[in-house]
């Protein structure tokens, strides 16, 4: 329930089931610690869901671009992806930093869209939260949502246009 609004929202909540409600200056200071230490180690006990990597190997080798759209730091983003060998599939990379607005926001879909030089009525936005089933609404989009172990929201409530169980389903759903 804390995790998908980035690192911010995350120590902040995880502050108030604590009990603690530090002040604006403390708090900053907590979050900065935080991305710190995440960035000197940002994929200790991070791994790829199953049939991630043979997915995005099949849907390279159709030919199609893909990007990342995500609420957590950009730098950081990039190193989990670096660390967990998943750069090489990403020709685009819009952090939850890089622009002013974030996801649910359309705006860094729009990002993306424009940094893989694709149209949006031929492009899919795949996601597994309900930050990623408004955006692609925001941004008129498909979307693909994918239930994850985190969010509060039953993935079948978000209104997405497709739901699929596994990551792996999404080869047969975008090359059919």
């Amino acid at each position: 329930r804390m995790v998908g609004d980035g690192i911010p929202k995350l120590v902040e909540r995880g502050l108030e089931a604590t009990g603690e409600v530090p002040g604006d200056a403390e708090l900053a200071s907590v979050i900065a610690d935080c991305i710190q230490t995440y960035k000197a180690r940002p994929a200790v006990e991070t791994y790829p869901y199953p049939g991630v990597v043979e997915t995005l190997t099949n849907l390279q080798d159709a030919g199609l671009a893909m990007a990342v759209c995500t609420n957590k730091a950009e730098v950081v983003t990039r190193l989990v992806l670096d660390d967990l060998d998943l750069s090489r599939f990403f020709s685009c990379i819009i952090g939850g930093d890089s622009l002013p607005e974030r996801k649910p926001a359309p705006e860094p879909v729009f990002a993306c869209l424009s940094g893989l030089g694709v149209k949006k009525d031929e492009t899919l936005l795949i996601g597994d939260s309900r930050n990623d089933a408004l955006s692609a609404r925001a941004a008129g989009l498909i979307s693909v949502l994918i239930p994850s172990c985190y969010g509060i929201w039953a993935p079948e409530e978000l209104g997405a246009d497709h739901l699929l169980e596994q990551f792996s389903d999404l080869s047969d759903l975008i090359l059919s």
